[in-house]
């Protein structure tokens, strides 16, 4: 409801070299994701009430993930208040969003060779660009213990340049893929 307010900086995280790649929300916190020099993390912000009924404010952040050594965060997205795909250099996770911004992640669904740099969500699936790929992963349909989800390779565009954003079309509801550089690509009609 306001103007971002740019000086005023809400965290600077101790590492100069730190790239932050990503924030979403959760129903009780905000999510940020980065990584610096292999090294990748997730942290949650709380809203802090104010007493005299100003608005509240973001707390100090915590870690709620830590991946491992060399896997670093490239995008992340909320979904339905209760999923978070992250997109990594390894690949596709998915975690089930906890009490404030806690999440508890899978291990990686699908492997990729290139980094999940967008995601996006429709219906009960989540969609995941990766090199010149989206993989659609079903939400709808956990196995085994909750976390794991089956996923499938959902659209190819030609060319070498990577998928770097994702949409749907409103109207027919076909997954659109922009190129950057390149263009927009629609999801075909026919199989």
């Amino acid at each position: 409801g306001g103007a971002l307010d740019s000086t005023s900086t809400i965290y600077s995280h101790p590492d100069p070299a730190w790239r932050w790649t990503g924030v979403t929300e959760t129903p009780d916190a905000i999510l940020a994701a980065g990584y610096s020099g292999g090294t990748s993390a997730i942290y949650a912000f709380t809203l802090i009430e104010d007493s005299g009924g100003s608005v509240p404010k973001l707390s100090q952040p915590r870690t709620v993930l830590e991946l491992p050594p060399g896997e670093e965060v490239r995008s992340i997205r909320s979904y339905l208040g209760a999923y978070v795909g992250i997109g990594t250099t390894a690949g596709v996770r998915v975690a089930i969003v906890g009490q404030n911004g806690q999440i508890q992640t899978s291990p990686v669904l699908v492997q990729t060779d290139d980094p999940v740099i967008t995601l996006a969500a429709r219906d009960s699936f989540l969609y995941a660009g990766t090199g010149t790929s989206v993989i659609r992963v079903d939400l709808s349909e956990a196995i085994d213990d909750g976390l794991r989800f089956p996923y499938a390779y959902d659209v190819e565009v030609s060319g070498s340049s990577p998928v770097t954003s994702l949409a749907f079309d409103g109207v027919s509801d076909r997954v659109v893929a922009g190129v950057s550089g390149v263009g927009t690509f629609a999801a075909s009609t026919t199989h």
